[in-house]
């Protein structure tokens, strides 16, 4: 993109315009290999303070994390620099979920579906400590009335945290 508000406007204006959840996933599946240096290109620094936040609540390095969303792993990343080492990701497009599954050591599983209201997860209940969901809220992403799937995955006690768009 040539410069910051030719692409802030492609992120407002396409990204996250109302369409179709399928529309959505065929864009990230077009966007997956340049979608890093989109995310730099836009200053999109979501994950960065989320994992800054995410060491204040002091949670445990071994905490069972789910990063939903995950694309192509940036928050993954950075929570494995800082040391946690349990982490999971959950992302609704294949190709962007290709990327994540080529950093080593980042997650221990990978799970491609889409959270959605009355759709359970493949993932059982009580499953994780941390539900991580960093800039997948919003229009054409992931829609309020589908966090009950978040809740359900993350154990009694768990924590949902959400960064929204």
């Amino acid at each position: 993109m040539a410069d910051l508000q030719e692409a802030e406007n492609w992120v407002y204006n396409v990204l996250c315009s109302e369409k179709s959840l399928d529309k959505q996933i065929e864009l990230y599946n077009e966007i997956a290999d340049t979608y890093d240096k989109m995310c730099v290109d836009t200053l999109y620094y979501f994950p960065e303070a989320l994992s800054r936040e995410l060491e204040t609540f002091n949670l445990r390095r071994d905490s069972k994390i789910l990063d939903v969303g995950a694309g192509t792993g940036r928050l993954g990343q950075l929570l494995h620099l800082l040391q946690y080492t349990n982490i999971d990701a959950l992302d609704g497009s294949e190709k962007m979920l290709q990327h994540s599954r080529n950093l080593p050591n980042v997650y221990k599983n990978f799970t491609q579906a889409l959270v959605v209201a009355d759709n359970e997860l493949p993932i059982p209940e009580n499953t994780y400590d941390v539900a991580l969901m960093c800039g997948s809220g919003g229009p054409a992403h992931i829609d309020v009335t589908a966090y009950k799937q978040l809740i359900r995955v993350v154990k009694p006690g768990g924590q949902v945290y959400i960064n929204q768009i």
